[in-house]
């Protein structure tokens, strides 16, 4: 559940109060989602590891073709 708001330090006539709730299946043995909670409720991508990081290591595996 997230609950998003305007501005707490004022009142805002364009500005409605958000709730947004995602229901959850029941958990089962090996259960994996592919969307995160931040992606379904905050509208927001998560990265846990740096693209840069990643290319790095990833590139020990690749060459490039001459």
């Amino acid at each position: 559940m997230s609950l998003l708001s305007g501005p707490l330090d004022r009142s805002l006539d364009y500005y409605a109060l958000n709730l947004r709730m995602n229901s959850r299946p029941s958990l089962k043995e090996y259960y994996t989602s592919d969307c995160g909670f931040m992606e379904r409720i905050q509208l927001e991508t998560v990265a846990e590891s740096m693209p840069k990081d990643v290319a790095r290591r990833l590139g020990t595996y690749f060459t490039t073709a001459k």
